[in-house]
């Protein structure tokens, strides 16, 4: 049998069947096996080509163009340009490099390229030889640049109209799959704790704690910040992450992953591995089982994948981690690793904004207050030249009437039921939650009296020219009160102990209270 009828019978009933399924509106056009073939039978006959001395730049042209016909009768562009050429593209490669199709000047062109931010050591241009068949499986670039202006609209579409997540509620479903001993769950769980993309959790990314390389900058004992090597999509150094729960948590999930049979044998590959495409398309239909009823499928997705926990990832590490004075696009993107805090030269990432599909609230009301967990978890890592940096203090008139012109209102420490959650004066915990509570609402009013001296001495012209204390007094006042409601979500908890440890990291104090 010759390779020209291996490549036209079997292909005419793979085109056959999908025809068939694209007329009845099945949702699948071709399964995968049926797309393994016909790659292969493509590859088979460029091979055939090259043997025989047929391979000109016509006859490629001509098989490409005949292929990307079949897929675009099924797939819309964005779809084939994003999935399905990577995978032609790829087999194409592999043939090369094995030395089954030979680079001959008939079949491929000197191609010159550059790269933008070369590693140290490597070249920032080059030429290399390359088969026509590639360009026949990539769209031209004003097809191209469509594709990106559809991608950014809808980008735009999610960004104009976030989806509304209730942190308690996701939280809550988190940290269930994180105790599971099931390994479906315990990705989930990563994932949506680190930021990791799917791959990174089960194969390729390492999560350590921090070791050193930046102790002059965070404390060494910081309870939510891990070191991640192994990034999917970029060869970036090894860079520091903020995680969701406690990293000792963290890391204990991932041991516990790790060990399990099924996962320890997928160590290293790749995200377009059948093995992982396989894990990745059972994660997402767990996605869809456990979080559907917490986490909304955002403007242009038919529904939620695993990939959305990296988005809401990303609201959540805001509101828990990044200070006032940062941007919260230089954070954000630095955690999804796109353009890292250390990097000053680079400007920031259009991509990042790609992640801005949910907003965070609590008993429906948003959420927008920014790093209420900085004074529990300590300082987040920040670039060197920004570590010396003074601190200007603002203005405060110590002798001046303290006129409180825009009070708090009344709060009172909760206390407990004896039908709720069991507490009691006497507990521990709770008198630390209590005291806690007292000691932010007692800072909240002070600075709140001390913004109103500084708006009244500058409106009498007594104050600075500017007004940078009162704002800066009204940023801590506002992540003050966002504590407190912490407080108020800790002291509802069925699970004080647990509740207060992973906030305030009260270990020491209640050993001290215990004594």
């Amino acid at each position: 049998m010759s390779l020209s009828h291996t490549y036209d019978t079997p292909r005419s009933e793979i085109t056959a069947a999908m025809e068939q399924r694209i007329e009845k509106g099945d949702r699948t056009k071709l399964t995968k096996k049926e797309l393994e073939e016909l790659i292969a039978i493509l590859v088979a006959k460029l091979v055939e080509m090259n043997a025989l001395g047929t391979d000109t730049k016509a006859a490629i042209d001509h098989l490409c163009a005949a292929e990307q016909a079949l897929l675009e009768r099924a797939y819309p562009r964005s779809s084939i340009n994003s999935v399905y050429f990577p995978r032609y593209t790829k087999a194409i490669k592999s043939a090369i490099e094995a030395g089954r199709i030979t680079l001959n000047g008939k079949n491929s062109y000197p191609r010159r390229w550059t790269k933008r931010n070369p590693l140290p050591g490597e070249p920032s241009s080059g030429s290399e030889e390359r088969h026509y068949a590639l360009d026949g499986f990539t769209y031209p670039i004003e097809v191209q640049a469509q594709l990106r202006a559809a991608t950014t609209q809808n980008a735009n579409a999610r960004q104009d109209d976030r989806q509304p997540v209730d942190l308690d509620a996701y939280m809550g479903k988190i940290n269930v799959l994180l105790a599971s001993n099931d390994p479906i769950d315990l990705i989930i769980a990563i994932a949506a704790v680190t930021g990791r993309r799917h791959t990174e959790v089960v194969s390729l990314g390492q999560l350590q704690p921090q070791v050193g390389e930046m102790t002059q900058l965070i404390p060494q004992g910081h309870p939510y910040l891990l070191r991640f090597t192994g990034q999917q999509k970029a060869a970036k150094a090894a860079y520091d992450l903020l995680t969701l729960v406690p990293a000792q948590d963290v890391l204990l999930a991932v041991e516990k992953l790790r060990a399990a049979a099924d996962i320890h044998d997928l160590d290293g590959i790749a995200s377009d591995d059948p093995r992982m495409e396989a894990l990745n398309a059972r994660v997402n239909r767990r996605v869809v089982k456990v979080l559907d009823e917490v986490l909304p499928t955002p403007k242009g997705f038919t529904n939620i994948s695993i990939h959305r926990c990296r988005a809401v990832y990303v609201p959540i590490s805001l509101h828990f981690f990044c200070p006032a004075n940062i941007a919260e696009q230089r954070l954000a993107q630095h955690l999804l690793g796109h353009v890292l805090l250390d990097d000053t030269t680079t400007g920031n990432a259009s991509v990042t904004g790609h992640y801005y599909q949910y907003y965070l609230t609590r008993h429906g009301r948003p959420l927008t207050a920014r790093g209420v967990k900085l004074a529990a978890s300590g300082p987040i890592p920040l670039p060197p030249d920004e570590i010396d940096a003074p601190v200007e203090h603002p203005f405060i008139d110590t002798e001046g009437e303290l006129i409180v012109a825009d009070p708090l209102p009344e709060t009172s420490t909760p206390t407990p039921s004896p039908q709720g959650n069991g507490s009691s004066g006497g507990d521990p915990v709770w008198a630390t939650i209590s005291s806690q509570a007292v000691t932010i609402s007692t800072q909240a009013q002070t600075i709140s009296a001390q913004a109103a001296t500084i708006d009244r001495l500058a409106r009498a012209g007594g104050g600075q020219g500017d007004d940078s204390a009162f704002k800066a007094l009204k940023v801590e006042h506002t992540r003050l009160l966002a504590m407190l409601d912490e407080l108020k979500a800790i002291a509802d908890d069925p699970n004080q102990l647990q509740a207060a440890q992973r906030f305030f990291d009260f270990e020491a104090v209640l050993n001290s209270l215990t004594a």
